[in-house]
């Protein structure tokens, strides 16, 4: 190859293989290290969107939860009750001889274990509310169901409580707690879920 200088002089060289090798070699590792570098980029790009996107997504669903729940806290018990268009599932009102399903969430908060038990109240509030005093049906007509044990209301009651399970959480546990209700004649029902510590 010639190259012109401004004299009019040529100069004759020849590209040396070798060179043109190594430079192509050179561009070649160069390119390899940028691609590498922004791959490495990239990845630690999805792993911080994913965390973020995970992390917003766990909140908006813990917020959709708590929009669902009624949180109640008794000593060092946090009682979660769901909530429907009705209001608070906390309060049982019954008319008819249909079985009826409640859902709650008990957690003890103490670093030792607790024993709670779970009773019902009547809701004389509600009673006057719906003026029903003389339709109240008799409670031995009452029977529920509370995690699969079996029993009456009526023989339930211990010193103006109705209770209906007696049990024991460990430390930080939660558990859940699911009563079923059937009136076994025609009458109203009102009453509201309670949890207590055994003191």
């Amino acid at each position: 190859m010639k190259k012109v200088l401004p004299n009019n002089k040529t100069i004759n060289y020849t590209l040396d293989e070798d060179q043109i090798i190594k430079n192509n070699s050179i561009n070649v590792e160069y390119n390899i290290k940028r691609i590498k570098k922004e791959r490495r980029y990239t990845i630690i790009l999805v792993i911080c969107f994913t965390v973020l996107f995970f992390i917003i997504g766990l909140s908006i669903f813990n917020n959709i939860d708590s929009l669902n729940m009624s949180v109640e806290h008794i000593d060092n018990l946090t009682i979660k009750y769901d909530v429907d268009d009705k209001g608070v599932k906390n309060t049982i009102s019954i008319y008819d001889d249909k079985e009826y399903s409640y859902n709650f969430y008990i957690t003890n908060n103490a670093n030792s274990y607790n024993r709670i038990y779970i009773y019902l109240r009547t809701d004389d509030d509600l009673i006057k509310l719906d003026n029903c005093s003389d339709k109240i049906i008799d409670y031995s007509l009452i029977d529920y169901e509370i995690n699969g044990k079996k029993g009456n209301i009526m023989d339930s009651l211990v010193d103006d409580k109705y209770i209906i399970l007696v049990d024991e959480l460990t430390a930080h546990e939660q558990k859940s707690y699911e009563l079923k209700i059937k009136l076994n004649g025609v009458g109203h029902y009102h009453s509201i879920i309670k949890v207590s510590e055994v003191k």
